[in-house]
């Protein structure tokens, strides 16, 4: 491969990355299906779905979160009791893996959230007695955790095991300390009502009563993208969670462009290191 032919892949790498960019996914439930759905966050189009466990209906605020570091999805309906059922489902395929209790006081709660770092915290708006945490899966249940607002149902929670959590309070969106409970960030929510929320590490989303899917930036929230989600049969999303981020097109390119290059010089002098600089 000649000198010329590597430069011309490399600019080309470059142009790629500068135009190229990867649509981050979301699930979203909705419940005229009623499906968990794969939604394009860019386009708002459904990409997939699979069925929400044990023919539940679901209703107008449920709770998801992407959680265990990617590998399980994590659902409860809206509308039930305290002591209500939390299913533990593979990520990938709807698959029920376990189910669980999820302690409330209200008997409603809407948004869920998961932590990891914090003894697998499992987060939820408790209807008017602000945000609950249960500690794992089968574990004790605080409320309130985060007392500094009372959010009402329908209430969103997003952070998705991503280290970061947000929840709606009428026209704001609150950031609050996993470990704590404290509030440390204020930004204003794109609608007075949000229906579900997700943080995938990078950028937060929300979801209205009206199937309107937001891109955030979860540090000022300036809206970066706004689309309708398709489908639902007329009803709302109802909760949303994250999905795992692909590699990002720049991080390929860059890698394709760097083996190029390396594998020029190798070529060139067999004797030389293989490392660039």
């Amino acid at each position: 491969m000649t000198r010329s032919t590597i430069l011309f892949f490399s600019m080309l790498c470059t142009c790629l990355c500068a135009t190229t960019g990867w649509a981050a996914e979301l699930y979203a439930v909705q419940v005229g299906n009623p499906n968990i759905v794969r939604v394009d966050s860019t386009t708002g189009i459904v990409q997939d779905a699979f069925p929400i466990p044990d023919n539940i209906v679901g209703g107008d605020f449920d709770g998801l979160t992407l959680a265990e570091n990617g590998t399980s999805l994590l659902f409860v309906e809206g509308l039930v009791g305290s002591g209500s059922p939390l299913y533990r489902l593979d990520s990938q395929t709807g698959d029920v893996l376990s189910t669980h209790t999820l302690e409330t006081d209200s008997g409603f709660r809407a948004g869920l959230s998961f932590d990891s770092a914090n003894g697998n915290s499992i987060f939820v708006v408790d209807n008017g007695s602000g945000i609950g945490r249960q500690q794992g899966f089968d574990g004790p249940y605080a409320q309130p955790f985060v007392a500094s607002s009372t959010p009402q149902i329908p209430g969103a929670l997003g952070g998705d095991d991503f280290g970061r959590h947000f929840y709606n309070d009428v026209a704001e969106i609150m950031e609050f300390d996993p470990a704590s409970g404290a509030v440390i960030n204020t930004i204003p929510a794109p609608d007075l009502i949000l229906t579900g929320m997700a943080f995938d590490g990078e950028l937060l989303y929300a979801a209205d009563a009206n199937s309107q899917l937001y891109t955030l930036d979860p540090n000022t929230g300036t809206v970066l993208n706004s689309v309708m989600v398709v489908g639902g049969n007329g009803t709302p999303i109802s909760a949303l969670a994250a999905t795992v981020p692909e590699p990002s097109a720049a991080i390929i390119w860059t890698s394709l462009s760097l083996g190029l290059m390396a594998t020029y010089r190798r070529r060139r002098n067999p004797d030389s290191p293989t490392t660039l600089g």
